[in-house]
């Protein structure tokens, strides 16, 4: 679930599409997992075959958010001052240090490919609240651009990039209890920032998005629910999909979710993954990992 003390939200960028398998398809595609202090990545089917817990094993790979693009896969990592590593999507080419960031920075926070660009932010308080702070380069980590935009005070860890927004959470607390909302800001820095929902009661620790929607969960125990905004804030629908008590997330709190053009993931800090379709009823299957993950998990998932 959320965890007030480190404010730790990631995110990844996927294509959506109107399209779901049937019932009896195999499901192609690969999600992505590690932990927060696990110098360890790795990855498992959509239909819950070929489980590599140890896909990438490097004392410098400890991820704080994964993303996916093409043939490669990112992570920004839990260090100071922030890596950006890079790999294949089989794990070789490992690259821990693909992109270095310059020091200064408390701590990572989110990682989002967008505009044939790899963005990633990071905040300037030990608590893991704002101010944050969102850079940038090409997906071949030309044309670094260091901290070119404020993303506001009271930021809570999670940024999201999606064409011409970034979208970020923010935090208060009244009275000893804690609200989280959903802003957005235009990439270029005019104008200010604009909430995209207010107060929310937030579960997983991630935003994802497509083309069109950012997606994130709220709700807990028998009412957990798949909420979504479009990208230009026109509709908001916080009770979208309810998800079943079924899987991994039942008897574990969630952490990181990723998506596909077919599905929602769940990671459970044990290592498994929920598997949600996205489309038609909406069904629940655990993926085993064999990972044994003493933190996080965080996800990405090919589109």
């Amino acid at each position: 679930m959320w965890r007030a003390g480190s404010a730790k939200w990631f995110c990844c960028v996927a294509v959506f599409a109107a399209l779901i398998l049937p019932a009896t398809a195999q499901a192609s595609g690969q999600v992505f997992y590690g932990g927060w202090y696990d110098s360890a990545i790795g990855s498992v089917s959509f239909d819950g075959s070929n489980p590599q817990p140890n896909l990438i094993v490097n004392q410098l790979t400890v991820p704080f958010a994964l993303a996916v693009s093409g043939e490669y896969l990112y992570w920004e990592s839990n260090s100071f001052p922030v890596d950006i590593g890079r790999s294949r999507l089989d794990g070789s080419e490992l690259n821990p240090q693909f992109i270095t960031a310059p020091g200064g920075a408390f701590g990572s926070n989110g990682l989002s490919i967008s505009n044939g660009r790899i963005y990633w932010s990071e905040t300037r308080n030990s608590t893991g609240f704002g101010p944050a702070l969102l850079s940038s380069a090409n997906l071949d980590g030309s044309d670094q651009q260091n901290r070119f935009l404020s993303l506001g005070s009271n930021a809570a860890g999670a940024s999201l990039v999606i064409g011409g927004w970034a979208f970020l959470v923010t935090h208060k607390e009244v009275r000893g209890v804690e609200h989280y909302s959903i802003a957005r800001r235009r990439l270029d820095g005019k104008g200010s920032r604009r909430l995209v929902a207010a107060n929310r009661p937030f579960v997983g620790e991630a935003l994802v998005g497509d083309g069109s929607h950012i997606y994130w969960l709220e709700g807990e125990d028998r009412n957990l629910f798949i909420a979504r905004a479009s990208i230009n804030a026109g509709s908001l629908n916080t009770r979208w999909r309810h998800i079943p008590r079924k899987g991994c997330h039942v008897h574990e709190d969630i952490g990181g979710i990723a998506i596909s053009s077919e599905f929602l993931f769940l990671g459970c800090p044990g290592g498994d993954v929920d598997r949600v379709a996205l489309r038609g009823r909406t069904r629940v299957k655990m993926l085993s990992t064999g990972a044994a993950l003493g933190s996080g998990p965080v996800l990405a998932a090919t589109p």
